[in-house]
């Protein structure tokens, strides 16, 4: 194989292992959600994600040589998306306790269509017949 396949490979691989855990957690989800408020599950999802975030922050190179800074030049636009984000993810976890999880997670998986119809006007790009 070629470097350029066996990237392609390691790809496809890392997006069905994703698609996998976010699966199982959003299995997770919906059998919490019997107890749990989708607002309070979505805190403990996050903070319990930092620790995951910070260990893949840490073990980066660049990082430990401390040639980052903590500083963005779009903050205003890392906060519209974090807020886009955590809304979001508070919308999927309530739909998770309110319908079936194959339902939730079939209409989830419509991403794709809306994220190629949006990119028209909102970011001008030019999508075909075939997409």
């Amino acid at each position: 194989m070629t470097g350029r396949t066996n990237n392609a490979v390691m790809g496809i691989l890392i997006s069905i292992v994703a698609l996998v855990l976010f699966d199982f957690m959003a299995l997770i989800i919906k059998a919490l959600s019997v107890r749990y408020g989708a607002a309070e599950l979505s805190a403990y999802r996050n903070l319990f994600g930092l620790v995951p975030s910070a260990l893949a922050l840490w073990m980066t190179a660049t990082w430990r040589r401390g040639d980052r800074s903590l500083r963005m030049r779009q903050w205003r636009l890392a906060v519209g998306r974090g807020m886009a984000v955590t809304l979001a993810q508070l919308l999927f976890y309530l739909s998770l306790g309110l319908m079936a999880f194959a339902t939730a997670t079939t209409i989830s998986y419509t991403t794709a269509l809306f994220t190629t119809a949006l990119a028209v006007p909102l970011l001008g790009e030019r999508v075909g017949v075939i997409r």
